[in-house]
């Protein structure tokens, strides 16, 4: 889901989504990277790293 709500700018709602994934798995790779790039995209990079 985070992808979609990412795709059509629901940006807070991916973070959520993509929070949740990692609460369940912390070393899922690709929730990271997608997370990060939505953190860089919103220009919060000091929650992006």
């Amino acid at each position: 889901r985070g992808d979609i709500y990412a795709h059509y700018g629901q940006l807070d709602r991916a973070i959520e989504n993509y929070s949740r994934v990692l609460d369940i798995d912390p070393n899922f790779g690709n929730a990271l990277w997608k997370l990060a790039a939505v953190h860089v995209f919103k220009r919060e990079y000091a929650k992006a790293e």
